[in-house]
């Protein structure tokens, strides 16, 4: 792990944990509701509001020093001797697993009900996929948003 500018305490590592967790916890409820109430229209236009995770997650490493995930893990087993550390891991841990398990359900239902296993996607399909920005609910296709440029994505998916 790289060198950190301070000492975090167990106590505020264990709060960063928790609040991490509670943040995440929230997001997904919304989701769930959202999704059991309709399926169709929460892949087709509130997906995009699992993106708000990735802010839980810049959060947790910017307050925590760390760099990667692996840096985490090691800075937090060096508090496993403290339940209170132990505790918020492994609630982080549980959310995650919900987390993962909330995306197979929505991947099966994606599966079954809008594409067929089977479907090839080409570059016609992919240039003209919609997506909409979470922040302000404007639409563009993905041609118009890479505008014929290089362009990398970050796509949010399974913690395992």
């Amino acid at each position: 792990m790289g060198e950190r500018d301070s000492k975090m305490d167990v106590f505020q590592l264990s709060t960063l944990l928790s609040e991490t967790c509670a943040a995440i916890t929230h997001i997904l409820d919304e989701a769930g509701k959202s999704f059991s109430g309709d399926p169709e229209e929460f892949v087709g236009k509130n997906y995009g509001s699992l993106g708000a995770v990735i802010a839980c997650y810049s959060n947790l490493f910017k307050l925590s020093q760390c760099k990667t995930r692996t840096d985490l893990e090691t800075f937090w087993a060096g508090c496993f001797s403290d339940p209170i550390v132990r505790d918020a891991v492994d609630e982080l841990l549980l959310v995650e697993e919900k987390w993962d398990q909330f995306l197979q359900t929505v991947d099966t239902f994606m599966d079954k009900t809008l594409y067929s296993r089977n479907q090839v996607i080409g570059v016609d399909e992919i240039a003209s996929l919609a997506l909409v920005n979470t922040t302000d609910n404007t639409s563009s296709t993905m041609k118009q948003l890479i505008n014929n440029q290089p362009a990398v994505f970050v796509f949010l998916r399974h913690f395992a």
